[in-house]
């Protein structure tokens, strides 16, 4: 599914960058609450090259998806206690 998104002029929350090992992408946005995180990614597309990458999202999206109604509710159903600090 192809969306467009207007980018916001101003957000308030920074995006915390992890760099992994994972065999899909290398870098994703990680959201923590108490003992939970759950890494976030976002598909890009390069029209040029026809490729596809995956890793962490736009800074802007982190507003929208952190103070989203159904954002909670999300989060403790996906997320997973942390280990190894992460």
């Amino acid at each position: 599914m192809r969306y467009h998104y207007k980018k916001a002029k101003i957000y308030i929350l920074t995006n915390n960058i992890y760099i992994c090992e994972h065999p899909v992408y290398t870098r994703c946005s990680l959201f923590f609450a108490e003992d939970k995180g759950l890494a976030i990614i976002q598909q890009r597309f390069d029209p040029l090259t026809k490729n596809t990458n995956w890793g962490e999202i736009d800074p802007w999206l982190t507003d929208d998806l952190y103070f989203n109604s159904g954002f909670k509710e999300y989060f403790y159903k996906r997320a997973k206690e942390c280990t190894n600090g992460l």
